[in-house]
């Protein structure tokens, strides 16, 4: 699934890598149960003016006018593209306060799912979620850092959950 400063990721990427492009509010059964996994950005509905990015960044035209640019300066434009956003981050009160809850309420009852998986804001966390008729769950991925990043490990038996790299990696062995 693309990230907020991935967005020109298509095709030619996926065929190279042999992997398979989610879309942005995907469904998919998880043993059975459908769940929503997003990026996580759309949720972040107060942040008015990353969604003004969002908007402008994810348009057809500004993709084709980037893709059209070389290659090293499409590389600058990304670097200063970073700068700028880690230092709007600093700015920015608690990232998980930029999800507000009606949000994430909002994306599961539209999608008549209960499990919502989502990243972007790099804090793990699980979260139980008040909706209509039951209680949902939101899992929070954390940022991809090899010291710090996390998973979700699901069972046909056991619930989802957010497990830390080394404790994935420990699984494995």
């Amino acid at each position: 699934m693309r990230g907020n400063r991935d967005f020109l990721l298509g095709e030619k990427f996926t065929c190279h890598n042999g992997i398979h492009l989610l879309e942005d509010k995907t469904i998919i059964l998880l043993y059975g149960k459908p769940t929503l996994l997003m990026h996580g950005d759309l949720l972040c509905t107060n942040d008015r003016a990353y969604q003004y990015y969002r908007k402008i960044m994810f348009s057809p035209w500004v993709k084709k006018i980037c893709l059209s640019l070389p290659l090293n300066l499409r590389r600058a434009m990304a670097k200063k593209l970073r700068s700028i956003s880690e230092y709007s981050q600093r700015l920015k009160k608690k990232a998980i306060d930029t999800i507000p809850q009606e949000s994430v309420i909002q994306a599961l009852e539209n999608t008549h799912t209960t499990l919502l998986i989502h990243g972007h804001i790099h804090q793990a966390g699980e979260y139980d979620i008040p909706l209509t008729h039951q209680i949902g769950k939101r899992l929070v991925l954390g940022a991809w850092d090899s010291q710090q990043g996390n998973a979700i490990i699901a069972s046909e038996n056991k619930p989802p959950r957010l497990i830390s790299f080394k404790e994935a990696i420990e699984l494995t062995n």
